[in-house]
This record gives structure tokens, sequence and C-alpha cells, in this order.
């Protein structure tokens, strides 16, 4: 029953190299809307979260356009029966929110970067984060699943 008329575009790109116990993680994702529409509340891109401009709130950050890239690395610290190991990282993080929801919310290019622990358990991954970003913004994670 929706009367929207509009075209939301998105592209994705993730690898991860590894060697030995490292781990390089890399991700960019960029979208919009197509033509004069505006993106409906629904269908808007949202930012924010560990791994997603960590500093920020889950997201906190929405907007009808984005640019978004990450670098992840990670390191096995300890080989565990139980846990199937313990990892340790940090992520640097850069992305663009156009046209935010808010008039006056965060806008134009946000950098942030997490430090990070994770275990592989028999119910899924565990995260424990801290990620930061410009301006004092601060957040801390706890994660069953991916984030």
């Amino acid at each position: 029953g929706a009367r929207d008329r509009y075209t939301r575009w998105e592209a994705d790109y993730q690898s991860a190299y590894s060697s030995g116990d490292n781990t390089l993680q890399l991700a960019a994702r960029a979208g919009g809307v197509l033509g004069d529409g505006r993106l409906p509340p629904h269908d808007l891109f949202s930012f924010g979260g560990l791994f997603k401009l960590s500093g920020y709130r889950t997201d906190e950050l929405l907007g009808e356009s984005m640019v978004f890239g990450r670098a992840v690395y990670s390191r096995r610290l300890a080989r565990d029966a139980l846990l199937k190991g313990l990892f340790g990282g940090f992520s640097l993080e850069v992305g663009r929110i156009n046209r935010p929801v808010v008039a006056g919310s965060t806008s134009g290019t946000l950098t942030a970067g997490s430090i990070f622990l994770a275990t592989d358990t028999p119910v899924g991954p565990v995260y424990l984060g801290l990620g930061l970003a410009r301006g004092g913004n601060r957040a801390l994670y706890l994660y069953l699943g991916a984030p």
C-alpha cells in the first residue's frame, strides 16, 4: 500500500587477508537515491555501532546517501578448545552521511575507530569493544553474534 516512488542504490565490497594468526579485513560501501526522489524513513541509510563508525551509538546516524570504508586488524591471542580462540584487534573507519534526516545532526566526513576482544563460542562470536570518534564520542559494545 505504499505510494513512495524512489530508486535506492547500494554497493558493497568486503575482503579478508590472513597470514598465520593475523587477519586484515577491508570493506567499502556506498549508496544513495537516484533522481529527485527522497527515501522514506524505513529505507534510510544508518550508521553507528561497532565497525560502522564505532564511536557513535548503533544506528545513530541516518541519511539519504552515504559512503563508508573500514579496515579491521585482528590477531589470534590464544587457542582454547571450548571457546575456539581469543582474538584482539582494532578498526579504523571513515564515512560520510549526506542529507541527514534531523537538521543539525552530525554530518560531513566522520572518522572513528575501535579496539576489541572477540571469541568464538558454540553459540556464535562474542565481541567486547570500545568505539571512539571525533568530538569525544565514545561507545562500549558487548555483542553476541556478528556486529
